[in-house]
């Protein structure tokens, strides 16, 4: 299957998912208005089919939302103990906040292909993001992209080109970040247009229209890493059925 195909078909399902929405919307307000005051709850489809559902429960004029206990610290303390801050900060970023294992690899292979946007610069220019040096650390080279990109964030001016120049900026008293100094700018460009889409399976790698799934996939990895320090209890407040009051 082709890029293009793949595209269509995703947004074929999207399609499909909105239209199954509206119909679930436009059904429960067909109601007359003594059934919609009495509802209790309001199922939304996630899936095109309507197997799969979101509930919402509807809460009566005046009634008080209870939330879970939050874990008390004698029930799960945070494990901070295991994190090591004597590190540098960019060290104790990458090892404890976000999962890279294997991604050097992945990137090699996502580049290689000519559907890659930057296959032909980083054939060209013999790129590798799979690191074999005396660190031992196959993934070394992405953790220097990514502190890049970090480092980036916090620079003025736009684009990744800036961030290559050196010297003080005509009419400034800053040096520029001169970022060549760590790591290779076509090296940065191919990794920034692919290192979120290689966590996802490789039918979304080469997409142009790029899916929830993608990003999705990421930040399922990345937060895993977080859970680590001990449990999370989220209170999500949603305002998208309080019209029906």
């Amino acid at each position: 299957m082709q890029a293009e195909d793949r595209v269509s078909s995703s947004s074929d399902e999207d399609a499909e998912l909105v239209k199954t929405e509206t119909q679930a919307g436009k059904k429960f307000a067909a109601q007359s208005q003594a059934d919609i005051k009495a509802a209790t709850s309001f199922k939304i489809p996630t899936s095109k089919d309507g197997q799969q559902t979101l509930e919402y429960t509807i809460v009566a004029p005046g009634d008080v939302v209870t939330l879970e206990a939050m874990p008390t610290e004698g029930d799960a303390a945070l494990n901070f103990e295991s994190i090591d801050f004597d590190k540098p900060p960019g060290e104790v970023f990458i090892q404890n906040f976000v999962d890279i294992k294997g991604l050097a690899k992945k990137l090699d292979k996502f580049h290689q292909n000519k559907e890659a946007p930057y296959h032909v610069t980083y054939r060209d220019r013999k790129i590798k993001f799979l690191y074999q040096g005396k660190l031992g650390d196959e993934d070394y080279n992405v953790k220097q992209m990514l502190l890049a990109m970090v480092a980036g964030c916090g620079e003025k001016g736009r684009g990744i080109q800036n961030l290559w120049k050196k010297g003080v900026a005509a009419g400034g008293r800053k040096e520029q970040a001169d970022l060549g100094r760590y790591v290779d700018m076509h090296m940065f460009k191919c990794f920034c247009s692919a290192w979120v889409r290689v966590y996802a399976p490789e039918k979304w790698w080469y997409v142009k229209e790029v899916p929830w799934d993608v990003f999705k996939t990421a930040l399922t990895r990345w937060n895993l890493c977080r859970t680590a320090f001990g449990p999370l209890l989220i209170g999500v407040l949603d305002e998208s059925m309080s019209g029906w009051r």
